[in-house]
């Protein structure tokens, strides 16, 4: 009893005052050392809940107008990140590649829109799907994984810019699957190049 007694006050010492202060809500101050410690993984379980909660609600607020030119590629990235987060704290479902595709369908590409559209329907089969049996008894054909995904997205986008098809930047607006050079590096080429044409 004393060694549980002891293990409680080493516990309750050594957690952060943020975790301790929620340790306490639910045990005694005189708490054993396995009741603090059982207190103290609920705790960062419902905190980790709570960050995740949030991950999920940001994912779902991505807006593809936020991006420049309706930039995919950007888009993607930031939801790639987030769903990483999800999944190696084991709070991802596939319910999450919805996010994804109704994002994309904000675009105001009819080419892109035709592709996501198809992928949404492809989403939706495996929602479906995977809402009553497990993901491994789905046909290796018809499963999705939010990472492949992705990079079909951002591939697609990047096939329509270089072919100089993506409707969003056909009134100006600089594609960022490149890197840019600086306005001054930019102004000392042309005048080079203006140079050399007159010398000629």
């Amino acid at each position: 009893l004393n060694n549980f007694d002891w293990s409680g006050d080493y516990l309750r010492k050594s957690l952060h005052s943020s975790i301790l202060g929620n340790v306490l809500k639910i045990t005694s101050i005189n708490a054993s050392g396995p009741e603090v410690l059982v207190a103290t993984l609920a705790t960062i379980q419902a905190s980790t809940f709570e960050v995740m909660e949030d991950v999920k609600d940001e994912l779902k607020k991505i807006k593809l107008s936020n991006y420049p030119g309706e930039n995919i590629a950007k888009c993607c990235e930031d939801q790639l990140a987030l769903l990483q987060r999800l999944d190696d704290a084991g709070f991802y479902e596939p319910a999450h590649l919805s996010y994804l595709v109704r994002t994309w369908e904000q675009t105001s590409d009819p080419k892109f829109i035709h592709w996501v559209l198809k992928r949404t329907d492809k989403v939706d089969n495996f929602r479906s799907k995977a809402s009553i049996m497990s993901i491994s008894s789905i046909p290796a054909d018809e499963r999705i994984d939010f990472e492949e995904l992705i990079r079909s997205a951002k591939l697609e986008y990047k096939r329509l810019v270089d072919a100089k098809n993506y409707k969003p930047l056909k009134n100006g607006t600089p594609s960022s699957t490149e890197p840019e050079l600086p306005a001054g590096y930019a102004a000392i080429i042309e005048q080079a190049v203006t140079k050399a044409v007159n010398a000629a």
